[in-house]
C-alpha cells in the first residue's frame, strides 16, 4: 500500500532513493490492502486478499530495491502474482535477494534467505505465543516493530522472530492497539 498512489509512490521512491545512496537498509512491510489500492470499498476494508495482476506487477517492480521484505501468505501471493505460496515466493526471490519474512498469524513465521524451499516446513518455522486474540488491528506493525528490533542490530532469525512474535501477540492481546505498543 506504500506504493499504491502516484503521490506516494514518488515519495516512497525518492526515500529509498535516499537509503540507498547512504546505505541505509531498506525495508519493505508488503501490507496489502485492496482498499487503498481501489479494488474494494471503505466497507470492505478487512478484506485482505483481493487479486490483481496490475497491483502484482506493480510491487514486483520494487522488490530488488530492498533488504528485507515482510509479509502475511496472502501478501506474499500478491506480490508474487499466484495462488500458490512456494510458487509466488519462488517469483519473488528471482526478483530479490532480500531476506523474506512470512508471517503465519497464529503459527508464526519463517524466515528465507536464499532459495525457497519446496516445503515452508523445510525451513524453520518460529511459533507463535499462544494468546486469547481480541483484537487484530496493529498486530502487524507491533510484529514489525519487535522483528526489526532485532534485525536491526544482527540478532538471529531465532531472536527476531521471538521478539516479532511476543510484540504481535501482546497487541492481540488488547482491546486498543496503540496503548497496548509494546515499548523499550
Amino acid at each position: 500500500s506504500h506504493f499504491s498512489t502516484d503521490q506516494v509512490f514518488k515519495a516512497s521512491s525518492q526515500a529509498l532513493d535516499y537509503a540507498e545512496k547512504h546505505n541505509v537498509k531498506r525495508v519493505l512491510d508488503i501490507d496489502y490492502r485492496p482498499v487503498l489500492w481501489g479494488l474494494a470499498g471503505k466497507a470492505d476494508g478487512e478484506t485482505r486478499l483481493v487479486a490483481d495482476q496490475k497491483v502484482s506487477q506493480h510491487v514486483q517492480r520494487i522488490l530488488p530495491r530492498f533488504d528485507l521484505i515482510v509479509g502475511t501468505e496472502e501478501e506474499f501471493l500478491i506480490a508474487g502474482g499466484s495462488t500458490d505460496l512456494l510458487g509466488a515466493l519462488r517469483t519473488v526471490r528471482e526478483l530479490t535477494a532480500a531476506t523474506l519474512v512470512v508471517k503465519l498469524g497464529p503459527q508464526g513465521c519463517t524466515v528465507i534467505h536464499g532459495a525457497i524451499p519446496a516445503r515452508l516446513e523445510d525451513g524453520a518455522i518460529y511459533p507463535g505465543v499462544r494468546v486469547e486474540v481480541l483484537n487484530v488491528l496493529g498486530a502487524g506493525d507491533a510484529f514489525m516493530s519487535g522483528f526489526l528490533s532485532g534485525w536491526l542490530t544482527e540478532a538471529s532469525d531465532e531472536r527476531c522472530c521471538q521478539l516479532a512474535n511476543a510484540c504481535g501477540g501482546l497487541v492481540v492481546s488488547r482491546h486498543a492497539c496503540a496503548p497496548a505498543m509494546p515499548t523499550p
